[in-house]
């Protein structure tokens, strides 16, 4: 999925996890959690690899969200949607799992690593499982080189690790090879998930070397019940990865594509969808609250 982060600390991962909140009726042990708000005509729904907003015709009477976001990361996101009066609703359209092994590739790299002088890691995920896999080849004691962060969660996770991080100004993978630039790093270990795309690439100043810290699986059925949901009405979907907008547009028909406007958090990926669609709004960044602000704006 990509590498975006939150001006206070949002996490934006993919996990399972459905939540709905209901304003008026509140329920605990469930998946999912609704808001409803009479004078509002929005419906949103969001992901946390994709996260959408759906929204209903003009004579709709409230807005809905639905989301699918690691617990605490979909807690946060729910808190500010309510205070916004968005009815919201949990899609876990993605699954993180640990790897189960490196490749001998990743061995030959990972043996080196007290030569590089930058680690990155782009997303919470990727400090989850990636300082595991740091720690088998060297120990953060001895480890002298600078660790990077995509942006503040990241940066926080490290943090509980007792590392100390640089972020980029731009919470993105364009913002992070900046950084490593402004920062004259000559070789770079970047933790991401099994589906980066490995945007950031080596050049003549910098060697880069990507390592899949863990795996992100498509919840096929949950993209299916999605994808209903987007048939059905005029949609804003919040996009952070071009894996699960893929999944989400395989079988959508033209109408549900032309009444679907994208919010995407960077221009990587919205050069990637504006290949199926022009309905693109792109946010300053790829954190909870610019996302939602660029959803706001369209109205």
């Amino acid at each position: 999925h990509n590498t975006t982060q939150n001006k206070q600390h949002n996490t934006k991962q993919a996990n399972a996890h459905t939540q709905t909140h209901k304003q008026t009726t509140k329920q605990t042990n469930k998946r999912t959690n609704t808001t409803k708000h009479n004078k509002t005509n929005k419906v949103g729904t969001h992901t946390r690899n994709t996260r959408s907003i759906k929204q209903t015709n003009k004579q709709a009477s409230k807005r809905n969200s639905k989301q699918s976001s690691p617990h605490k990361q979909a807690r946060k996101l729910s808190y500010k949607l309510e205070a916004l009066n968005i009815e919201h609703t949990s899609f876990p359209l993605s699954d993180i799992k640990q790897r189960k092994n490196l490749t001998s590739a990743d061995i030959e790299i990972l043996k080196d690593i007290h030569t590089f002088d930058g680690i990155a890691f782009t997303s919470a995920a990727a400090v989850k499982y990636g300082i595991k896999i740091v720690q088998d080849f060297i120990s953060l004691e001895e480890c002298n080189a600078k660790f990077l962060a995509v942006g503040p969660s990241t940066q926080e996770n490290l943090s509980n690790h007792g590392l100390n991080s640089l972020i980029p100004k731009e919470f993105q993978s364009e913002g992070l090879g900046l950084l490593m630039q402004d920062e004259g790093l000559k070789k770079v270990i970047i933790f991401s998930n099994s589906w980066s795309e490995k945007s950031i690439s080596s050049n003549e100043e910098t060697e880069v070397a990507y390592i899949a810290s863990h795996d992100l699986e498509i919840n096929h059925e949950m993209v299916k019940n999605l994808q209903k949901e987007l048939e059905s009405s005029e949609n804003i979907v919040f996009i952070y990865s071009t894996n699960i907008f893929d999944a989400l547009t395989a079988n959508l028909s033209k109408k549900a594509l032309s009444n679907t406007t994208w919010i995407i958090p960077s221009t990587r990926i919205a050069n990637h969808v504006s290949k199926v669609s022009s309905k693109i709004v792109q946010a300053s960044s790829a954190i909870d609250e610019d996302m939602v602000d660029a959803c706001i704006k369209i109205n």
